[in-house]
C-alpha cells in the first residue's frame, strides 16, 4: 500500500466519523426534545391529578352529605302523606 492509499483510508475514516457525528448530534437534538416533551407530561399530569384529587375530596364530601339527608330524608318519607297521582 503506497502513500496515496493510506491518505485515502485516513480521508475516508474521517469522512466516516464526520457522519457519525452528525447523525449522534441529531440524536442527541432528539432525545433532548423528547425529555422536554416528558417534562411538560409530567407537569400536565401531575396538575390533572391534583384536580382529580381535588374532586375525589368534593364527591366524597357530596357522598356525606347525600348520605346523611338521605338519612333524614327516610324518615321525612316514611311520616308523609301518600298523594294520588290523578
Amino acid at each position: 500500500m503506497n502513500i496515496v492509499d493510506m491518505v485515502r483510508q485516513v480521508g475516508q475514516k474521517i469522512n466516516e466519523i464526520a457522519i457519525a457525528a452528525a447523525e449522534q448530534s441529531a440524536t442527541t437534538d432528539e432525545i433532548a426534545r423528547n425529555t422536554d416533551s416528558v417534562s411538560r407530561l409530567t407537569t400536565e399530569l401531575a396538575a390533572a391529578s391534583e384536580q382529580s384529587a381535588a374532586s375525589a375530596n368534593e364527591l366524597s364530601r357530596l357522598a356525606e352529605e347525600i348520605k346523611v339527608d338521605g338519612g333524614a330524608l327516610h324518615y321525612v318519607k316514611k311520616f308523609q302523606i301518600p298523594i294520588s297521582k290523578s
